[in-house]
């Protein structure tokens, strides 16, 4: 498996009628919520020093868009730009780039990956093929996606890819019927 041990565990809670995101640092088990505001915020994700956490939110309006803020909630910087929905951060292992799903047209859902600081978009994934859960390898020079490739499907079925980390050189690494989701 590729997912990275942690001394800490985020959920995503319902606060007085909005959802925020919520810290259960170990082994105190104190719970404070880190998203004070209205915007519905989702898919907390470490930065692999546990300085800061990735994050996606509807803060600037009817979209969602990649966030980051320092481990305490302070310092809160939007990280991407695109006219219509991103979301399912994941930090690379050097904590360098965010990789995460966004849509190209509200039908069709591709992984790109911005510098953490925002500045660097790149798309790694075809505009006709749906893609999620983006996630990277130990060393930072893969990332494994589920993805609905239609042109290359018929019958729409979702797989599990890994590709370099460029979008270069995507393999199929499921083929079989079904659903195959979350690549961890």
């Amino acid at each position: 498996t590729w997912r990275r041990s942690s001394r800490r565990r985020f959920s995503t809670a319902l606060l007085v009628a909005c959802v925020g995101i919520v810290c259960d640092a170990f082994p105190q088990s104190t719970v404070f919520n880190l998203t004070q505001d209205s915007a519905r915020d989702g898919w907390p994700r470490w930065s692999p020093d546990g300085s800061r956490i990735a994050f996606h939110s509807y803060q600037s309006g009817s979209n969602r868009y990649i966030y980051a803020m320092d481990a305490d909630g302070g310092n809160r910087v939007r990280i991407t730009s695109n006219e219509l929905a991103e979301n399912e951060p994941s930090w690379s292992p050097d904590g360098a780039k965010i990789a995460f799903r966004f849509s190209h047209d509200n039908n069709n859902w591709g992984v790109a990956v911005v510098d953490a600081d925002g500045g660097n978009f790149i798309s790694l994934t075809l505009p006709d093929s749906n893609n999620w859960q983006p996630d990277w390898s130990p060393d930072g020079s893969k990332i494994a996606v589920s993805s609905e490739r239609t042109a290359a499907n018929v019958d729409a079925n979702v797989e599990i890819y890994v590709m370099d980390a460029d979008g270069n050189n995507a393999t199929n690494l499921t083929q079989r019927q079904g659903t195959d989701l979350q690549p961890r």
